[in-house]
């Protein structure tokens, strides 16, 4: 089980790379996969279609719930993209209430993070992170921990760290923090000066999952409204700590909700960016062309563009 943990799946696609001087990333929590064939659709419209690198979470393989599929390998086939990915559970159930009813058995049983680019990937590295209770005593019983997905890229002189992380919902503030302490102990031995975009679900929920009704009645508009980036700030001490090791979030990402779920709004998804100045950060986006009635999602694609010094 511990090699499965740490093994990486590559496939470099032969592909022409974009001669340019901005450099486009996404990154999305794709839900399982589970409406994969309208996301490649959506995908290929504009603006989604720009992106040179898209940073995935909770993409399934081997799961009946999404039709068995190998999501990451099937999303990145579709766009001609290279792809990574790496397991983060293997499922001991089909998945949540709902996603029990979902016919056949799994195959295989694996969800993870995934990185897909238009340009070759290397030095690729899995990042576990630390748990905070025994996930096979949970409804959804399964055996894994939250990881992040670490990969380098060139475009032209330029080499790119990105990293691909999902941090644990089921925590407390001061838990998600000590995630990202692991992972960004993990970048800094890999950090030599070049461009680092760290991007993923990071549950900023503001919420202690161990403390539930304390936590919504002392700040009810948790759960009310998608909370300012000023208000987590001062609820989710790993802000703190990125602003320290010299990360950049506050031009990078739009101040509005990422997730929508059943009338519940949460800005859960964001970019952290090291070792480029605020005038090469431009135009963050969110993907509200993926917010419909058909639900892609329960997150929303988040986008950033990079002017490169090539």
């Amino acid at each position: 089980m511990t090699a499965l943990l740490n093994e990486i799946e590559y496939v470099e696609m032969a592909m022409p790379e974009p001669q340019q001087s901005n450099f486009r990333v996404a990154s999305y929590n794709i839900e399982r996969g589970l409406r994969l064939d309208a996301i490649i659709d959506q995908w290929r419209q504009p603006p989604a279609h720009l992106n040179d690198v898209i940073l995935i979470s909770e993409a399934d393989q081997g799961m009946a719930r999404s039709g068995n599929r190998h999501i990451t390998r099937d999303f990145g086939t579709a766009l001609g993209y290279s792809w990574a990915y790496a397991v983060e559970f293997l499922e001991l159930t089909k998945g949540n209430r709902r996603e029990r009813r979902a016919l056949g058995e799994n195959q295989i049983g694996y969800i993870g993070n995934a990185i897909l680019s238009r340009y070759p990937l290397s030095n690729l590295q899995v990042v576990r992170l630390p748990c905070f209770f025994d996930y096979s005593q949970r409804t959804m019983a399964r055996t894994g921990s939250r990881m992040a997905l670490i990969g380098d890229l060139r475009i032209g002189s330029s080499l790119i760290t990105v990293v691909s992380v999902h941090l644990e919902s089921d925590s407390s503030p001061q838990e998600r923090l000590t995630q990202m302490e692991d992972l960004l102990k993990a970048v800094r031995s890999r950090d030599r000066g070049q461009p680092i975009i760290i991007a993923g679900d990071m549950n900023t929920t503001g919420l202690d999952i161990n403390q539930p009704v304390r936590s919504i009645l002392s700040r009810p508009w948790l759960v009310l409204r998608s909370p300012a980036i000023k208000a987590l700030e001062r609820i989710e001490p790993m802000f703190a700590i990125l602003n320290r090791e010299g990360y950049n979030y506050q031009d990078c990402n739009l101040d509005r909700y990422t997730l929508r779920d059943r009338g519940y709004r949460a800005h859960l998804d964001w970019f952290f960016i090291k070792n480029l100045r605020q005038e090469q950060i431009q135009n963050p986006a969110i993907y509200h062309t993926f917010e419909n009635r058909n639900r892609f999602s329960d997150h929303l694609p988040i986008a950033i563009e990079i002017a490169l010094n090539n």
